[in-house]
């Protein structure tokens, strides 16, 4: 299983959730494993939505999770999202 943390959640971010979930079945059959969000970065909170639970606003909770082998920076601008990229690749996600 693959655990997969989505670095914002503005128009791009929310877009790769859904195409994430939406094609879920043919992207495992194509990764050959399965793979599930586990984290969604946000300074904002989204009650509404169905990835609302999935929010954290503590980078360091994603770079400290084991479980976690992806990171896809969708932020946009490049503070902080250099620096939590650069965190990232450097705890080997």
């Amino acid at each position: 299983m693959i655990s997969i943390a989505l670095l914002g959640f503005g128009c791009v971010g929310s877009g790769t959730a859904e195409v994430l979930t939406e094609n879920k079945k043919i992207i495992e059959e194509r990764l050959g494993c399965e793979y599930q969000i586990k984290y969604i970065l946000d300074l904002r909170e989204f009650p509404d939505s169905p990835f609302g639970s999935l929010i954290v606003h503590d980078f360091n909770t994603i770079v400290n999770d084991p479980e976690v082998s992806v990171v896809i920076e969708v932020m946009g601008g490049s503070h902080p999202a250099y620096e939590y990229t650069v965190a990232a690749l450097k705890a080997k996600k």
